[in-house]
């Protein structure tokens, strides 16, 4: 575009200098017209727009400038070519995945070493993005030519050496189990400040999959299952517990009861309800005879 104004400003300059020498409107008004159109394509040729998630770093004859340009649009130097990079977030895998087909086999299944020299296989998900304000410095030091490439020669086998390094400090056992999540939160600490040198960041690094040989994770599955085991024979044994605290605490209730009941009749209660009983009987109307015995106590003969 730059190259295309100065030509349109050349035939400008023809243009209304062949209408001064012959004195036709229509060369000045082409002229116009010219230098109309040069000026549309001098400002095309200063500005340029940068994509969302991308920024974008001057270039003039091979010098890379300091200067970053964000999203949307900017005003430059005409003569400058302006590369856009992305700094958006991105995602890739190693393992056997769908992601990874189309990479080749060498981007599959990263195998590594534990502390016991058990070979284990990892299939690994990890997010990155470049720094934007490392661009500049990225373009002047880095050999690459896109973000693809980028990933391939910078982020990648920077991302294979913390994995190797960490996983090396642990059993294929703490790999497969429980102990995953440090193990992955160590790898990203250790990929972020390994790739923070080629102007990246780890954002977040997942071991999706583990895989022991055959042998040792039958052994793992198995020892799982007896502490599922245990951990239902320790419930059983605290349901009986509670269960066997429930029947004494009802059989001191109802010894309690009893001793209650017991000290509370005595001979002069029990003569006292005789008493009462009588009473009542020799107000009814049929005939019947009370007999007390030695023990205070009525007993009734008769019909009933």
């Amino acid at each position: 575009m730059w190259v295309l104004a100065i030509i349109l400003f050349g035939l400008f300059l023809i243009f209304i200098t062949m209408g001064k020498r012959t004195g036709f409107k229509v060369f000045r008004f082409i002229s116009y017209g010219v230098l109309l159109l040069g000026l549309l394509a001098a400002l095309s040729a200063s500005l340029v727009v940068i994509p969302a998630g991308h920024v974008g770093v001057p270039v003039v004859f091979g010098d890379v400038s300091s200067t970053i340009f964000g999203s949307g649009l900017h005003l430059k130097n005409p003569v400058a070519n302006v590369v856009k990079v992305s700094v958006q977030e991105r995602a890739y895998t190693m393992g056997v995945s769908k992601e990874t087909t189309d990479r080749g086999s060498e981007f599959d299944v990263i195998t590594v070493l534990t502390n016991e020299g058990m070979k284990v296989d990892l299939n690994v998900t990890v997010q990155y993005h470049i720094k934007a304000e490392k661009v500049p410095w990225i373009l002047n030091n880095k050999v690459w030519t896109n973000v693809d490439q980028y990933e391939t020669d910078y982020v990648r086998p920077e991302v294979r050496r913390a994995i190797r390094d960490v996983c090396a400090d642990y059993s294929g056992a703490e790999l497969y189990a429980a102990g995953r999540g440090k193990v992955s939160e160590e790898i990203r600490k250790l990929a972020d400040t390994l790739i923070a040198k080629n102007g990246a960041t780890c954002v977040a690094l997942n071991l999706r999959n583990v895989q022991l040989p055959a042998a040792v994770t039958a052994a793992i599955e198995r020892k799982k299952e007896r502490e599922q085991q245990n951990q239902e024979y320790d419930y059983k044994l605290q349901i009986e517990a509670k269960e066997a605290e429930r029947k004494r605490i009802e059989a001191a209730g109802i010894r309690d009861f009893q001793i209650t009941v017991s000290e509370g009749i005595n001979p002069m209660l029990i003569q006292w309800k005789g008493i009462e009983a009588a009473e009542k009987l020799s107000a009814s109307a049929n005939t019947k005879v009370i007999v007390f015995g030695n023990n205070k106590i009525p007993l009734i003969l008769g019909e009933q």
